[in-house]
């Protein structure tokens, strides 16, 4: 029978042998010396003698008048199973884990060095060289018919009523005339009088270069969607005014979301220029990226920065100087030593509006051009001489180069009729031009 009983100091429960009674011991949780109690047996009413129990090796005599010597022992702790502790084995990494863990590095390298370039473009400031063009008309763009979404039968109904009557959309800075053809709609744009264009270069500029690889897609896919929205609107609302109906078209809107628009890219899309205290958009971009404003003719620079779309966002912030370095000329076809006999033709000569003598004749304008409005040398002035005859009909019709006139809005609009109707390829009859005369919508910028 084993005794048991708890350590007065970390109160652990010790189990010993009947032996151990009344001898000293350690725990075996806390380390204290402690004395095992001294239990009875049942049925024994005497206490063991000492001297009766077998003396151990550590057991020596007692001698007289010395204390009892008690037994030290240690208290064997309680048996517990016995616990290996495995060690464990080393996991060798995976092979592909090996392989891929350099590639991962070197990509994560690849894509920080590209956000920071393309993330931290270059600032968009600067100068821009601008050029001044002596032409009026910037060439056509042709908005294919298969973009307006018309019927067979509509699509034949605008083009024929087009090719007859383009639509003129007249403002002090410019004119813009949507014109039936067989392939589509196209835009042509003629500066107004007392404006040229300037074209500017912007292919030199890194950081434009830059800022437009990255924004381009984004900008072309709102543009074109604002373009086809617009156009479907414009040849609705058309239709419906051939067809009898009385509508009012707004003009500035056809002008800026369906002719410029389609005459520009992104970067003409999201600019604009300041001249004159006005707000002048980008009307033209070429395959080179050359923007094209029409600004008062006297302008040597102006700054150039980002407009408000009509989502009310602004894509470009950056601001630019346009400086105007030269006048681009088109190329001469005659040689100089023609001038002096075209001097010399009396009949070839014609009164320009102030009063000076122009070189060249209005019947070599309107054959040696393409078909555009016919160009004067000095577009300002008054046309109200009661002389001037047949010459005075012909320059007339330069309704572009008329807007300093005195002539009323309804003669703008029919003069300007009657030079679409001769751009037009000879579409209309000789003997129709009276009764076919429609002023053009006309609006303020």
């Amino acid at each position: 029978m084993a005794i048991e009983f708890d350590c007065p100091y970390c109160t652990a429960t010790i189990r010993v042998p009947d032996a151990y009674g009344g001898k000293q011991g350690r725990c075996p949780k806390c380390d204290t010396r402690l004395l095992v109690p001294l239990v009875v047996r049942p049925g024994s009413t005497t206490v063991p003698d000492a001297s009766s129990s077998p003396i151990t090796a550590n057991q020596s005599p007692a001698i007289p008048g010395a204390l009892p010597q008690t037994e030290i022992f240690a208290v064997p702790a309680p048996p517990t199973s016995p616990v290996r502790h495995r060690r464990p084995a080393r996991r060798r990494p995976s092979r592909a884990l090996v392989v891929g863990m350099p590639v991962l590095g070197f990509l994560i390298l690849l894509a920080v060095i590209f956000f920071s370039v393309t993330g931290s473009l270059p600032e968009l400031s600067g100068e821009l060289v601008a050029r001044r063009l002596e032409e009026k008309n910037l060439p056509g763009v042709t908005i294919p018919w298969a973009d307006t979404g018309l019927s067979p039968d509509d699509e034949a109904t605008l083009r024929d009523f087009l090719a007859m009557t383009p639509e003129t959309l007249q403002s002090e800075i410019m004119t813009c005339r949507l014109i039936g053809t067989a392939d589509g709609i196209e835009v042509r744009l003629t500066a107004g009088a007392g404006n040229e264009w300037f074209a500017v270069d912007t292919s030199a500029n890194k950081a434009l270069a830059l800022w437009l690889k990255k924004e381009r897609a984004a900008i072309n896919t709102k543009r074109i969607a604002l373009l086809h929205e617009n156009l479907a609107d414009y040849c609705r609302d058309k239709l419906a005014q051939i067809g009898g109906e009385k509508l009012q078209i707004d003009g500035l809107s056809v002008r800026d979301n369906v002719g410029i628009n389609a005459s520009g890219n992104a970067l003409s899309y999201v600019v604009m220029a300041e001249a004159a205290n006005r707000q002048i958009p980008c009307s033209y971009e070429d395959d080179k990226g050359t923007l094209y404003f029409c600004l008062p003719r006297e302008t040597q620079s102006f700054p150039i920065r980002g407009r408000t779309l009509s989502d009310k966002s602004k894509p470009f912030a950056g601001e630019f100087t346009g400086v105007v370095s030269g006048i681009s000329r088109p190329p001469v076809e005659a040689p100089e030593a023609d001038s002096s006999k075209k001097q010399k033709d009396s009949d070839s000569t014609e009164m320009a509006p102030n009063g000076e003598m122009s070189s060249e004749s209005s019947e070599e304008k309107m054959s040696t051009e393409e078909p555009s409005d016919s160009k004067m040398e000095s577009g300002e002035g008054e046309m109200d001489e009661p002389g001037m005859g047949t010459r005075q009909k012909k320059a007339m019709m330069d309704g572009d180069e008329m807007g300093d006139s005195e002539m009323s809005d309804e003669k703008m609009g029919s003069s300007e009729m009657d030079s679409i109707k001769m751009e037009s390829h000879g579409m209309m009859a000789p003997g129709m031009e009276k009764s076919k005369k429609k002023p053009g919508p006309k609006f303020d910028e």
